[in-house]
């Protein structure tokens, strides 16, 4: 086992074998094999005494307590949570952050780790999951990828703006919802001093599901960015659940993402804008969105041009073109919801018309012959 590993079996043991935790939670056990797949965070389930269900339980991993702006977010998530209480699309926060101290002994020194936690939900998948598996028909995905934009409407309403969203953070729940989670990078627009660290550049979020705006550190100029990044980022995650592909994989690799953040941190922030709208334009058409028709029948034929455009409009690399308006977007889900649950329908509509077309396309003929006949005779 490696040091790491086995330092994080350390603290998953040392977590697992404490009694009750705040007085109310106890049977405490890991997520997994290794307590979620989190860098900075451990996860664990455990009963809450109060309502006897199980939760979970997230902690900030204490190696990383010297990571200021990892440590911020942790404190800012059950925070920004806390303006969504009782409101549905959104995961629940069941109880404030909390924190104990563990006595440890390293090289002749004891030093007291702290272990800092707060309770959420448990859900059972995340849409992740879902997409590896590809276990959605085709009215699930659109049912569920509706269900993430109510969420991130929900929030953006609210004037806050999530700035990580991929398919992961979408959990499923138990009782078959859906919830956006993870607003660790999430920020409040409607706060001046929302920033977790003003002098941090580097882009929030997984740089997959990111808007190139968000790479180029436009969000540093102004961040209500961030609001068309969301957007994207749910254009991109439309894309995949059909595609099962990352979006990102057709249009840029990781150096070029990587030498557009780097250039456009060296523009001064006064003209960082207007340079990058001065390129937009020309790296908008140098990479197309590429067509859910070329991915093998993805999509059934009667919603891919409804799909296609949905996604186009909403991943659209030039944020001026982007399709933020969700009662658009929810019209478009909703035409396609109709026309995937009345398929049969629409397929024989199609084959009708399509036989009326050629019944008057036959017709034609035999029509003009007896025109020039009557004109003839005349």
């Amino acid at each position: 086992m490696a040091t790491n590993d086995a330092e994080r079996e350390t603290l998953l043991c040392t977590i697992e074998s404490r009694g009750v935790l705040g007085g109310r939670f106890e049977d405490v056990r890991r997520l997994g094999p290794s307590s979620g797949d989190g860098t900075f965070s451990l996860v664990f389930t455990a009963r809450d005494i109060q309502t006897d269900d199980r939760i979970a339980l997230k902690f900030f991993h204490p190696r990383h307590l010297r990571d200021q702006y990892r440590w911020m977010c942790f404190q800012r998530e059950p925070a920004v949570l806390q303006l969504f209480t009782g409101k549905p699309d959104v995961l629940q926060c069941l109880a404030p952050r909390d924190e104990f101290t563990v006595p440890f002994s390293h090289m002749g020194m004891t030093l007291d780790i702290p272990f800092a936690y707060y309770a959420l939900e448990l859900a059972s998948d995340d849409v992740n999951s879902i997409i590896l598996a590809d276990s959605w028909t085709a009215t699930q995905k659109l049912e569920g990828f509706r269900a993430m934009c109510r969420a991130v409407q929900r929030i953006h309403t609210k004037h806050v703006v999530h700035r990580d969203l991929k398919p992961s953070n979408f959990l499923l729940m138990p009782d078959g919802t859906l919830r956006l989670s993870d607003f660790g990078t999430a920020r409040d627009l409607s706060d001046p001093n929302g920033a977790v660290l003003p002098g941090y550049q580097a882009p929030p979020g997984e740089w997959g599901y990111a808007a190139p705006e968000i790479i180029a550190c436009l969000h540093d100029i102004d961040a209500s960015f961030a609001l068309a990044g969301d957007v994207y980022s749910l254009g991109a995650i439309l894309f995949e659940l059909f595609a099962r592909t990352q979006l990102v994989l057709h249009l840029f690799d990781v150096p070029t993402l990587g030498s557009l953040q780097k250039t456009m941190n060296m523009v001064d922030r006064s003209s960082r804008v207007r340079t990058y709208d001065g390129f937009l334009t020309t790296m908008a058409n140098a990479r197309p969105l590429p067509d859910l028709g070329d991915f093998g029948g993805v999509v059934p034929s009667c919603i891919l041009p409804l799909v296609n455009r949905l996604y186009q409009s909403m991943a659209a690399i030039d944020y001026r073109l982007r399709l933020s308006d969700f009662n658009k977007v929810f019209s478009l889900i909703n035409t396609s919801l109709w026309m995937v649950r009345h398929e049969d329908a629409y397929r024989r509509y199609r084959v009708l018309r399509s036989r009326i077309r050629e019944a008057r396309d036959d017709k034609r003929p035999a029509l003009a012959a007896v025109d020039v006949t009557s004109k003839l005779g005349s």
